[in-house]
């Protein structure tokens, strides 16, 4: 289907059945339409320009991944991310254009997922676990140097976003590396058995613009390159490589499993027959 054809007969840029002269701004959100409305004709007045033609190809390539083209919301609204650094009202539109369902459709997956964010982001996504055993362990305490020391809030960014040095902050409830607690993300590799004081380290060298390597997983990159590789989209052939051959499980992640070889031990075969279920006694 050709873009012109798209931007002309989606209903996801249409406004909600009222009078045409009395609908607001369509880039309101409160205007923008949901699955049940009944189109009007006049066009949602939203920007998408800052897709380039090389984005709308991603896109198609996207959607040709799956059988239902609305399925591949998630990709989509990754591979926005790694253009603005965040979702806009313009990527919603974009999602929606492209996949032919309604921006109120497009709004709801956003809002719904935290790693889809609503501002613009900085160069790097610093993600700290405050969840029960990180807290414990010292998660609350780095959460709090982190803050002070880059003078931000949750979701915030310490300098432009966008630029060179720039860190967006937020708590995370849960990273799944409780044996490697506490820890923290940098645009979702990991730095494990962190301390306020090495973590004040990571950050600082990421705003000097260094890369320091992460204690497991791919080499690390900026944010936006990291959704576009969430996106499905690796470049070169290398770098997809080195991001697979890094390793992704740490010592204490493995201990039972080496302890377990080193005695023999091994789980029961099951049997060729499973075991009958109790019975369940009658409700009375």
């Amino acid at each position: 289907m050709s873009r012109a054809k798209k931007r002309a007969g989606n209903p996801a840029f249409t406004a909600r059945p009222v009078a045409a002269a009395a609908v607001p701004d369509q880039a309101a959100p409160s205007t923008l339409t949901t699955v049940q409305d009944v189109p009007v004709e006049r066009p949602v007045r939203v920007d998408t320009s800052v897709f380039d033609e090389q984005t709308w190809q991603r896109a198609q390539e996207i959607i040709a991944r799956y059988p239902r083209s609305r399925s591949a919301l998630l990709p989509m609204l990754h591979l926005v991310q790694s253009v603005q650094g965040h979702v806009s009202q313009a990527g919603i539109a974009f999602c929606a254009q492209q996949l032919e369902i309604t921006t109120a459709e497009v709004s709801a997956v956003v809002t719904f997922y935290t790693m889809y964010k609503r501002q613009p982001s900085g160069e790097h996504l610093v993600s700290v676990c405050t969840n029960t055993l990180c807290a414990a362990l010292g998660g609350d305490e780095i959460y709090a140097r982190l803050r002070k020391w880059l003078g931000v809030g949750h979701e915030e960014t310490a300098g432009q976003p966008g630029s060179k040095g720039s860190i967006t902050l937020e708590h995370a409830e849960c990273l799944a590396a409780c044996d490697l607690a506490p820890v923290l993300q940098v645009n979702y590799e990991f730095y494990d058995n962190q301390t306020p004081e090495s973590a004040v380290e990571l950050v600082d060298a990421l705003r000097r613009g260094d890369r320091p390597a992460p204690t497991r997983g791919a080499p690390l990159t900026d944010w936006r390159s990291t959704e576009l590789q969430l996106a499905g989209f690796f470049g070169e052939p290398q770098q997809l490589r080195d991001a697979v051959d890094a390793p992704s499980a740490a010592p204490e992640t493995l201990a039972g499993n080496q302890l377990a070889q080193d005695n023999g031990w091994q789980a029961p075969a099951m049997p060729d027959q499973a075991p009958p279920l109790p019975t369940v006694p009658e409700k009375k």
